[in-house]
């Protein structure tokens, strides 16, 4: 394949452009507006599309085409880019489509939003060079000949070296720091969402960090922040440590798993906790032994001074010699309660709030929050469930109504939710972790969203919900239920 093959064709009218009726995302369409209506088969990523090319504009690569046997241009690569393109120009070609059209409208309406009408193409007129191309680039990596995408982790990096938002920045700075420190450095499918999920500021400190102007920077000397973070790291990146159901081995997902493993690598690595004194301005760290129950480690005759100094022994490279029989290994039963364990849907206290912004005119919703207010999940599942239940379909049909989104009566509950968070994700309402946390919910005949289990736990002799489940629901699923009364 010659690059001297392709050639720039100046200033296409979109109009003119003919969708490829044998794309393989196509297949077989009948005519142009066939072809549109198969594309809108991924409809929530069409939707995006659109969006974004309205919000800022074509990316800068290329339309491919060439010519029919009519001599007009067909598109060979960018189907969906001049699909999006001709619906934003003419969003009436949908009308019928109330949803999509006028969100096409508003999206081609937006101030500051020029839709082209006409693009520049690139075009080949040999067909075995066009298939050459198409080929090599849709393929995927293809041992390195194709592109390979980005994983979670490589975009964490380019949006930590952008100064952008990110779902796992602390796991990105804490990698890079370690990086910057002449660690090796971790493959492109390192498991950053689990390294993220066990981070916060009890854990951090424990491997030598504190949050400071949102960066992290060590209150160890480095050398010991290096340890115990690469011991962490390394943990990670063999499956020692996981976040997979809670009874498997070396399972870390739950708040307390997370708190021991750390506090296991801490006391095996050194130096002993106490020798953790946060710095001024450090009091988010303050009360670390207090809120997580901690308490240092015996002082074991000829390895520590009386002042608390570490000896090489415990404080050296991860692989020298092992710490004393009489350090512990793993943390005691912390005192602090689980958050599944709380007596209060939305808190601690009777009067916790669930934080959602409820207009005075929903009285209903604000009553069922009242009543949440007072229920102990674990001494009454059923009513609990049956609340929750109601406040997480109302809320759903608030955010509808509010949005001009077809009621749910036209469809089944659990595929409202989902077609509700879809709508959100669209949006950038819900973060693309909370937007997997949602649809989970309502997939499946488990999913606690789903009508089928709903039913179940309210009228079945044999499903009975539990405390710990509707508190780790009200978790997961809070986000959705705030998203629906911003």
């Amino acid at each position: 394949m010659s690059r001297d093959s392709f050639y720039q064709v100046p200033d296409v009218p979109v109009a003119d452009l003919l969708l490829d009726t044998f794309n393989p995302r196509i297949r077989h369409g009948q005519d142009q507006n066939d072809c549109i209506h198969r594309l809108l088969r991924d409809r929530a990523n069409f939707i995006n599309l659109c969006k974004d090319i309205a919000t800022r504009g074509l990316t800068p690569e290329h339309i491919l085409v060439s010519k029919n046997a009519d001599g007009k241009w067909v598109v060979r690569d960018g189907n969906r880019r001049v699909a999006a393109l001709k619906l934003l120009n003419t969003p009436s070609q949908v009308h019928a489509d109330t949803a999509l059209f006028n969100t096409l409208t508003r999206a081609a309406g937006m101030p500051g939003v020029n839709i082209p009408s006409q693009i520049n193409c690139l075009a080949c007129d040999d067909e075995q060079i066009i298939r050459d191309y198409l080929e090599r680039k849709h393929t995927g990596a293809n041992q390195g000949i194709g592109q390979k995408n980005w994983t979670a982790l490589l975009k964490s990096f380019f949006n930590i070296q952008a100064d952008a938002r990110d779902d796992y920045k602390r796991a990105a700075q804490l990698l890079l720091w370690l990086e910057e420190h002449e660690y090796g450095g971790v493959d492109d499918d390192f498991y950053i969402t689990t390294l993220q999920r066990g981070l916060n500021t009890d854990t951090l400190a424990l491997i030598g960090f504190a949050v400071r102007d949102d960066d992290l920077v060590p209150i160890l000397p480095e050398h010991q922040a290096y340890d115990l973070a690469a011991r962490v790291v390394r943990a990670i990146d063999s499956g020692e440590v996981n976040v997979k159901r809670e009874e498997e081995s070396g399972s870390i997902i739950t708040p307390e798993a997370q708190l021991a493993f750390f506090t296991a690598v801490r006391n095996e690595i050194g130096p002993p906790i106490t020798v953790a004194t946060p710095a001024p301005g450090d009091s988010d760290l303050q009360p670390l032994t207090e809120r997580a129950g901690i308490r240092p480690p015996a002082a074991p005759a000829g390895n520590q001074s009386a002042t608390g100094t570490p000896s090489p022994a415990i404080g050296g490279q991860w692989g020298a010699t092992p710490p004393p029989a009489s350090i512990p290994t793993r943390l005691p039963a912390s005192p602090v309660t689980a958050p599944r364990d709380r007596k209060f849907l939305f808190g601690t206290r009777k009067t916790a709030s669930p934080g959602l912004s409820i207009p005075p005119s929903e009285t209903k919703v604000q009553t069922i929050i009242a009543e949440l207010r007072k229920l102990n999940p674990h001494e009454t599942s059923l009513a609990t469930t049956m609340l929750l239940r109601a406040l997480i379909e109302l809320s759903n049909d608030y955010y509808r109504a509010q949005h001009d989104l077809p009621p749910k009566e036209q469809t089944a509950l659990h595929k409202s939710i989902a077609h509700t968070a879809n709508h959100m994700g669209d949006a950038n309402i819900l973060t693309e972790p909370e937007h997997t946390v949602v649809m989970n919910y309502t997939q499946g005949s488990e999913g606690m969203l789903h009508i089928r289990t709903i039913q179940a736990y309210i009228h079945s002799t044999e499903h009975h919900p539990n405390g710990q489940a509707l508190n780790t629901i009200w978790d997961d699923i809070s986000c959705f239920v705030r998203a629906c009364w911003k």
